[in-house]
């Protein structure tokens, strides 16, 4: 396990280095109850679907608490996330095989060219810099490799309300800064060009905007349903969605 020479913790490292110990236990190891534990679950699934048939080796960036890896560890290499609490928690769950490190997805420790699949999931909205991160991710891929990586969308309405709220409070732990950015999804499809790849696939989920979600919870997983479904016959619904999964190679 190796540490990057910077040790200042930023904001994100910090908020999952205090998540790293129940991370799984609180948003994987049950029913799911709330809204988030079935967003994450659905991306990580639809994640794994896209790994099928791919080769290696592979570098799980931001790999949390080894997420991917229960069913697939004799093809992963090297994992790495911001967290160290989390690269840790990977360990345990992936095995001794693979490279374990802490480090940023902006300043990627590897040699051009080393991997076949590169995941990054839930993380590009952490980054100070996505373009910066993109450009690394893009340098490390072999030249057939496939890279999987996750977006959250821009959601105007929850925005709205959460701008609303601060106006009454200040103080509500709902009002806290939020860690994450969002990005519509032209937005999204311009980084990946210009960072040199070409999209071969994208999938959308998770149609049901706070705070219905949180409101309605049983309603919106039927919701949810339908919307995919609608979208998997009309690509263009697929905008509307909450997260989109990219699949993406490098542009010849």
């Amino acid at each position: 396990m190796t540490v990057p020479a910077d040790g200042a913790a930023t904001a994100p490292r910090a908020y999952f280095d205090g998540r790293a110990p129940r991370y799984w236990t609180d948003l994987y190891g049950g029913p799911a109850t709330n809204h988030y534990q079935l967003l994450l679950r659905k991306r990580r699934a639809i994640v794994q679907e896209l790994m099928q048939g791919l080769g290696g080796p592979v570098l799980d960036l931001g790999s949390g608490p080894g997420l991917l890896w229960e069913e697939r560890a004799d093809r992963l290499f090297a994992v790495g996330d911001i967290s160290l609490e989390m690269v840790r928690q990977a360990r345990t769950r992936a095995g001794a095989e693979a490279v374990y490190a802490q480090l940023s997805a902006s300043a990627l420790p590897f040699a051009p060219r080393t991997f076949g699949l590169i995941t990054a999931i839930g993380v590009l909205e952490y980054v100070d810099d996505e373009a910066a991160s993109l450009r690394e991710i893009h340098a490390a891929l072999r030249e057939d490799g496939v890279a999987i990586l996750t977006f959250p969308a821009h959601k105007p309405f929850e925005e709205l309300l959460r701008r609303a709220a601060r106006l009454v409070s200040r103080r509500a732990p709902v009002l806290t800064k939020r860690l994450d950015r969002e990005r519509g999804f032209g937005a999204v499809c311009r980084l990946l060009d210009g960072a040199g790849f070409r999209i071969e696939e994208v999938r959308s989920f998770h149609y049901f905007y706070f705070p219905w979600c949180r409101l309605f919870f049983g309603a919106s997983r039927r919701v949810d349903a339908a919307l995919e479904w609608t979208a998997g016959r009309v690509p263009a619904a697929g905008r509307l969605a909450q997260s989109w999964v990219f699949k993406v190679v490098r542009k010849p």
